[in-house]
């Protein structure tokens, strides 16, 4: 039997500080002192303390303080280095407590103090569950008993108990394999790097192993000098070993590199995973690092028995792009029949990496674990180049292109750019791209690259071993029979500056036998970014067609919420109804939304909670709006994909139990959107639109939670006044076929539609002006109402006609509306109108002209789903557009351009800076920026920060975090992408600025360095936005 066991496993905490400079030159000291950032209550812990370089007689005294308690942990006097570690005890707590280790160095002529935090954590007993055997069958009996138990871990003699889940794994008999020589991919650092070398084999108790650290020193002035490689071995956050080599050093041309090594023991102190670090201080001032490395010590018995400890660590692969260059790359099933295997052809990628595969099988009989593999993709003479992954206009960059050679002769190498007439090459200042490169030996040659159009620039160099007279190191150069030419393509993304925007006008055409026509005046503004300006018109014979091709990008917004994950998720499943009740399914399109459904549905388990219920983030309480969201959609998904049953009822009995005496449902969790409640009891809309969730699951009427919560919803029907609750009551008791209750609900509706002509439209402050997300949605709940009656009249579909037309010209380029509720919604009361007026008959033809330019497109049976889009060439200009034939076309004309991002303050507005010092050497700075609101409403819905990094810059989110882990104030959530990084914020509240901090590094030198845009932008109101730019002032 397994048991999961909860340690105390965090990183440890680094410490180095350089104390002391004397006329501009380092004469010492510096010192560290590591510590664990999060330590056992009670426990005996370790410290590490170094001193370097001391220059006189010096006093270390290192504290414990607790408020105005201070306990003194260590006093050590040296006039010489030392590397000691020291055992203390920690306080004994019985809840956690944030203290701080202070450092004191006192010598003669200074003294110098440095604080750091340090979490002392309180551990709960551990209760597990004892069964007969780790596997059963379907039909046995499973034999259980709780226990209890004191689990003593042997080696640091800690008592543990926790709550835990226990986790059942069957041990795989170990097999051995045909062993195969790979030659390792050698690596050519670019940075100051040590290294540890992977350990290879099983790390079994009581053996004995070497561990050895590569050292890579660049760009170092002095030719020689000693050093200290200072490691530690960690386990379950605990230092275990600790110890330094001394190393002389001899640079050529300030490059230097070697091997140390020392010997490691494996017991039960370093079970079952262990963490090696590693650190030295270079004359330059730099402090070199190794990364953390995590091993496991049983092969293919591996078992997982911490549920806090770290899984093992890959060694990440070094991105040597080519063309096709995915991070993982084989995510597949493989039947495996009565012979016991099968092989899967696959293409190897271009990436010149290891790649580890990994594989499991389950069957009747339970679960198999197959050992790592590793295939190694390599190629002894190949190019790597090294570019930013955008830029904006305006901006130049040094493009680099090294070829390595692994071969064990010289060579002598072309290196030659592709022609493009998207970008212009200078010849580098050597202006040599045909060089001697021997054996490991690598060789940089350098364009200034200069980008003469917008979009993405696909860039391509060729390396070419050539036949040579000249010789290399006393020695003919030789070409290789095999990979004499290496060539590699990366893309380039150029964007324009300023701040984009985006124009649609949409039209829903039904010519019935006639024509039918309309105009469209497209003009730009004054100050467009030249250059920036594109527009298009796309034609599609079905209503859903635009949502259709975009299935996976109905929005240009993130989604990394359990909400938005939904939203995603759930037009699929109107998208297949519609086409499956019109019998335009086929299985392209099925395979290709069920595999969006698949992945959503996947997704959306992250977010659940162990009682059944799902939350935003996955973490607090369980949320009642997304608990329904889910059920509905998963009720009505399961149709396609299977969904665990369990899961549905699990959900729904949460829901339930969320009930008052009255039948209404208790809010728990926020409102998406803060503007549907208005002044109404927000219990009400939750139970309008759980009760519907219930009614589209098929739920009867009779039910008596359905039964309870119309009641509920008919007592206060007479005093309802918001538009939004009014429209979500309608479509609940249309449901429910309660027709006179509907018709009294209709009635209030059509007293505050706004009509503009053939167009018809509700908002919830009843302005002919307001088109916002929360207008989109009130909308589609009433054309879900007028269409969910039996039989559906001339009259309903001529009303239904209005409010679609009006939702048409909201549409979005890609299909979609302005968020994520509004699209959902909106989806769904257009698939069902669309499956109403569906004829398999007719065709038509579109003109799109204007004076010196005409489109045609031809929409018929054969073609309706096909998505056409032609580019307008003639902006601005006027166009028209006719529509003739019998069959109903749906036609967007999109304008896209950049302006200067705008200054003006609004309701929701965003302040941004970078400071740091531009002669450090790191390059390191901080981007701080402040979100305020002062709109009418007391606080926002979830806000969301989009920061555009400045070219050739990564970002360090972690000052987003506190010292535990967690997200600062607000913050719910940040993703990384390509070169923007997007802060989820849970609320911004009206006029209490919120600051916050991240940190920026140049990693590649652009020059002209351009502005950079962040935006902020309220998620479910995304009219409430603004832009603000910052700039490098170190230019």
């Amino acid at each position: 039997m397994d048991l999961t066991v909860s340690c105390c496993w965090k990183q440890l905490l680094l410490v180095s500080f350089l104390l002391d400079l004397v006329n501009g030159q380092t004469s010492g000291p510096y010192f560290t002192v590591t510590f664990p950032a999060v330590i056992a209550s009670g426990s005996e812990a370790k410290l590490c303390a170094s001193l370097l370089k001391p220059n006189e007689s010096l006093v270390m005294n290192i504290y414990l303080v607790d408020d105005d308690q201070s306990t003194l942990l260590l006093q050590e006097k040296a006039e010489e280095e030392f590397h000691h570690c020291f055992n203390f005890k920690a306080p004994s707590l019985y809840k956690f407590s944030v203290q701080k280790m202070k450092v004191e160095i006192q010598g003669t002529s200074f003294k110098m103090t440095e604080e750091r935090k340090v979490m002392f954590k309180h551990y709960h007993p551990l209760n597990f569950i004892q069964t007969d055997k780790p596997i059963y069958t379907p039909g046995q009996t499973v034999q259980w008993s709780p226990a209890g138990a004191t689990i003593t871990e042997e080696g640091t003699e800690i008592t543990m108990t926790k709550s835990e889940t226990v986790s059942l794994i069957e041990r795989i008999d170990n097999f051995s394999r045909d062993k195969k020589t790979v030659q390792e991919i050698p690596y050519s650092p670019i940075l100051n790097e040590l290294i540890i070398e992977n350990i290879e084999q099983p790390l079994k108790c009581d053996a004995e192993f070497t561990v050895t650290i590569k050292y890579y020193f660049l760009r170092e002035t002095v030719e020689k000098f000693k050093t200290d490689i200072v490691y530690m071995v960690l386990s379950r956050g605990v230092i275990v070993h600790h110890g330094y080599e001394k190393i002389e050093v001899k640079t050529s041309n300030g490059t230097a590199s070697g091997t140390v090594s020392f010997k490691l023991s494996v017991g039960a102190d370093l079970a079952p995973a262990m963490q090696i670090q590693a650190y030295c201080v270079l004359p330059s001032e730099n402090v070199v690092a190794v990364p953390d490395r995590g091993f496991y010590f049983v092969g293919v018995n591996t078992r997982r028995v911490g549920s806090t400890l770290p899984a093992e660590k890959k060694a990440s692969a070094e991105k040597k792009a080519r063309f096709i260059f995915p991070e993982t790359w084989i995510w597949q099933l493989a039947e495996i029949r009565e012979s016991g295997s099968a092989q899967v052809p696959v293409t190897v990628p271009d990436t010149i990496t290891s790649w580890e595969t990994e594989a499991f099988c389950l069957s009747s009989k339970g679960l198999g674990l197959a050992p790592p593999a590793q295939l190694t993709v390599f190629q002894p003479f190949f190019l790597e180049l090294s570019l930013p992954y955008s830029i904006i206009r305006g901006e130049i960059f040094e493009l680099k292109a090294t070829v390595f050679n692994y071969l064990s002769k010289c060579i002598m190498v072309k290196v030659t750019p592709a022609p493009s007439s998207d970008y212009t090459l200078k010849a580098s200042s050597d202006d040599q791209y045909s060089s001697c490169l021997c054996a490991n030996e690598r060789k940089t040659f350098k364009w200034i690259l200069t980008p003469s159009v917008l979009g993405v620039l696909n860039i391509t160099v060729s390396a070419e071993a050539e036949a040579s007279q000249t010789l290399c190191d006393n020695e003919i150069v030789s070409v290789p029979e095999r990979g004499r030419i290496d060539t590699v393509t990366r893309s380039l993304l150029v964007q324009a500056d300023g701040t984009e925007k985006t124009e649609t006008y949409s039209w829903l055409l039904c010519p019935k036998g006639d024509s039918l026509s309309e105009e469209v005046d497209l003009t730009l503004p004054k100050d467009v970014i030249e250059g920036s300006a594109r527009s298009s018109v796309s034609v599609i014979g079905d209503i859903l067609g635009r949502a259709l091709t975009n299935l996976h990008g109905l929005l240009r917004m993130p989604y990394g919420c359990g909400e938005q994950n939904m939203a995603i998720l759930s037009p699929n499943i109107y998208i297949l109804q519609y086409l499956e009740n019109t019998e335009q399914l086929t299985s392209a399109i099925r395979e290709r939304a069920t595999g969006f459904l698949k992945s959503g549905y996947q997704r959306q388990l992250n977010f659940k909670h162990f009682d059944g219920a799902y939350s935003t983030f996955g973490s607090g309480v369980g949320n009642t709006w997304l608990t329904a969201f889910v059920l509905r959609s998963f009720g009505k998904a399961q149709k396609y994909i299977f969904i665990d049953p369990q899961i549905i009822q699990s959900a729904k009995k949460w829901l339930i139990r969320r009930r008052d005496t009255d039948g209404c449902f208790i809010q728990r969790g926020r409102l998406f959107n803060n503007r549907k409640k208005g002044k109404v009891n927000v219990d009400v809309v939750l139970t309008a639109y759980i009760t519907a969730s219930l009614l589209k699951l098929e739920t009867p009427v009779t039910d008596l939670v359905v039964t309870k919560g119309l009641s509920c919803l008919r007592s206060v029907i007479e005093d309802v006044k918001n538009t939004y609750t009014t429209a979500l009551l309608a479509y609940t008791f249309s449901l429910a076929r309660d027709m006179d209750t509907r018709q009294q609900l209709f009635k209030k509706l059509k007293d505050v539609a706004i009509s503009d002509g053939p167009r018809l439209h509700w908002s919830q402050s009843g302005s002919a002006g307001d088109s916002d997300s929360l207008a989109v949605e009130i909308s589609s709940y009433v054309l879900l109402a007028v269409l969910t009656t039996d039989p559906v009249t001339p009259a309903d579909l001529g009303f239904a006609n209005r409010i679609v037309s009006w939702l048409v010209k909201q549409q979005n380029p890609y299909g979609g509306f302005s968020s994520t509720q509004d699209t959902v919604v909106a989806l769904q009361a257009l698939s069902l109108y669309a499956t109403k007026v569906f004829s398999s008959n007719g065709s038509s033809t579109v003109t799109v002209q204007s004076a010196g330019d005409t489109h045609h497109f031809d929409v018929n049976q054969d073609n309706k789903l096909l998505y056409q889009e032609k580019q307008l060439q003639n902006v601005p200009t006027k166009y028209s557009i006719e529509v003739k034939g019998s069959t109903c076309v749906s036609v967007q004309v999109a304008q896209f351009y950049n302006i200067p991002t705008p200054t003006e303050a609004k309701t929701l507005s965003i302040d941004a800076k970078i400071e740091g010092d531009c002669n450090t050497l790191g390059q390191n700075f901080n981007l701080n920026f402040t979100v305020k609101y002062d709109g009418l409403l007391e606080s926002t819905n979830m806000v969301i920060v989009d920061i555009k990094l400045l070219s050739g810059f990564t970002a360090d989110t972690s000052m987003l975090k506190t010292f535990s882990g967690m997200y600062v104030s607000l913050v719910e959530r940040v993703d990384a992408k390509d070169d923007h990084v997007i802060v989820y914020l849970k609320e911004i509240s009206k006029n209490i600025p919120k600051n916050y901090q991240i940190q920026m590094k140049k990693v590649l030198p652009v020059r002209n360095l351009k502005p950079a845009v962040v935006k902020v932008y309220d998620y479910y109101q995304t009219s409430d936005h603004s832009e603000t730019e910052y700039s490098f002032h170190c230019q």
